[in-house]
């Protein structure tokens, strides 16, 4: 049976590159704009049991195709696998390898077999190819690129509504450098700290999440509002209670209270002004 592989070297870290695969959409964003390949349905991630449908156009010709994904090793490959379409056989190993040098190699192996008869020779001539033009090295620069949109994207959006940089470590309990440190040994740490005492959930503790989640939602609605989006506001609050601090006008001082008041879990609001 007819094997393709296609091996490409992208300047991205293994793990961001593996999870870019995860976000969702990212299989749309990947397929080159000339293809006349359309997703139908999807039914979970790329984790082991999630199912695709996608129907690929040929000029007045129709193929429907169903793919299940199995084989999942979370940061190390994932496969889909052909429920009903086309080829007699189709089972596509994605797999993410480091170079040794930061970067990661994207491994892509297909193992399919064509059926017999006129739609096999259509399927010769149109499937493989549209879908091999998926693996070209072109859709990998595209992969780079789109990741770098997506996290600066990101980080802008944690400026603006939160003035932090999100991938500042001071920010977290913990960081675990998948660089240095393996998948499965950060996971094995993250699950033995979980279980520590120091990690173990109170009633004190979730009042804090609690009060640090609605503050966080007064946050984004003070940016989203056209008459505060331009103004710099401390947020704070405590069981529903929430403390503005801020210097400003009295009409600005009632917008931002009267912003703060229509987000759900509000209770109170108080404000500060700074001199």
């Amino acid at each position: 049976m007819p094997i393709y592989e296609k091996r490409s070297v992208i300047d991205i870290d293994p793990a961001t590159l593996f999870r870019w695969h995860t976000r969702p959409g990212a299989f749309e964003r990947l397929s080159p704009p000339w293809q006349h390949l359309r997703v139908l349905a999807r039914h979970g991630g790329i984790s082991d049991g999630a199912r695709v449908t996608l129907v690929l156009r040929h000029g007045p010709l129709s193929l429907r195709w169903e793919a299940l994904h199995r084989g999942f090793v979370d940061g190390v490959q994932f496969q889909d696998v052909q429920v009903s379409g086309p080829f007699k056989k189709w089972e596509h190993t994605h797999k993410v390898e480091p170079t040794g040098d930061g970067r990661a190699m994207l491994v892509d192996q297909v193992d399919y077999a064509l059926p017999l008869g006129p739609l096999g020779r259509l399927a010769a001539t149109v499937v493989p190819g549209r879908m091999m033009e998926r693996l070209d090295s072109d859709d990998y620069d595209k992969i780079a690129g789109e990741i770098r949109a997506n996290d600066e994207a990101h980080s802008a959006i944690m400026r603006r509504h939160f003035d932090l940089r999100w991938t500042e470590p001071e920010h977290y309990d913990v960081v675990l450098n998948t660089k240095r440190v393996r998948v499965d040994e950060c996971v094995a740490e993250v699950l033995s700290l979980v279980k520590s005492p120091q990690f173990a959930e109170t009633e004190g503790a979730r009042r804090r999440l609690d009060d640090l989640a609605l503050a966080a939602r007064v946050r984004a609605a003070l940016r989203r509002a056209p008459e505060t989006r331009g103004a710099r506001v401390s947020v704070n609050a405590q069981d529903g209670r929430v403390t503005l601090s801020g210097s400003g006008s009295t009409d600005e001082m009632l917008s931002f209270v009267e912003v703060a008041s229509g987000v759900p879990g509000v209770r109170d609001v108080a404000y500060r002004t700074l001199q």
